[in-house]
């Protein structure tokens, strides 16, 4: 039971329906989001995911954070100064201690070190946001692929699978165009896991329209 981090019974957001699953120390789930979900169900989902909105079929036993897009606010007096290093970023809005910091930027690449967060390409933004999620102590992290290029989504991986001594993980997979089909990413260890639409009855559908109906007179 120990190495048992996260346990769902299966749920509800939106128009879709999450299965049910168990995530231990070293694994990873893919979710593979469906092409049609709105940013609010996705957020909806990061939600239940992370413990913030509370659901009974939902347990987590360790902490779970989503590697969430960095804020690259500029700082100062209106906003003027520009945005800040990644050196400055990390210390002061991810709260890493000063040798944290330095071992988070050894592991990035030496010209992304000096760069203003606002600046980073994706792939160390993308880097940077997990790290973001471990340093607040997240066992588990919920991260993304989506936008990143072939040699990102390994790094992304990587960078997720060195983690597994300690935690575990749940990938987000949007499903991308190429070649006219429908395709979407996903690490090669992971069990995956399909949404599902939760199909509406054609009989609760004409008691609604009936309701409607009745109501406005």
């Amino acid at each position: 039971m120990d190495s048992l981090l996260l346990s769902s019974d299966g749920f509800e957001v939106g128009r879709y329906a999450v299965p049910a699953f168990h995530l231990r120390l070293g694994e990873c789930v893919c979710l593979h989001l469906r092409e049609e979900i709105t940013s609010s169900e996705v957020e909806a989902l990061i939600g239940v995911l992370t413990g913030k909105k509370s659901l009974g079929a939902m347990r987590l036993f360790a902490t779970v954070h989503w590697a969430a897009p960095l804020r690259n606010r500029r700082h100062g007096p209106l906003g003027f100064f520009r945005s800040r290093r990644v050196a400055d970023w990390l210390l002061r809005v991810a709260r890493a201690s000063r040798t944290q910091a330095q071992a988070v930027l050894q592991r990035l690449h030496p010209q992304d070190r000096e760069c203003p967060v606002d600046r980073l390409a994706g792939t160390p933004k993308a880097l940077l946001r997990l790290e973001a999620a471990w340093l607040t102590g997240a066992r588990v992290v919920v991260f993304t692929t989506a936008g990143l290029d072939p040699l990102g989504i390994e790094a992304v991986y990587r960078a997720v699978s060195s983690h597994f001594l300690h935690g575990s993980a749940i990938h987000l997979s949007f499903p991308y165009s190429q070649d006219g089909r429908l395709r979407r990413e996903c690490l090669a260890t992971a069990t995956c896991l399909e949404l599902r639409e939760i199909k509406v009855s054609v009989d609760t559908r004409s008691h609604g329209a009936r309701n409607r109906r009745c109501s406005n007179g």
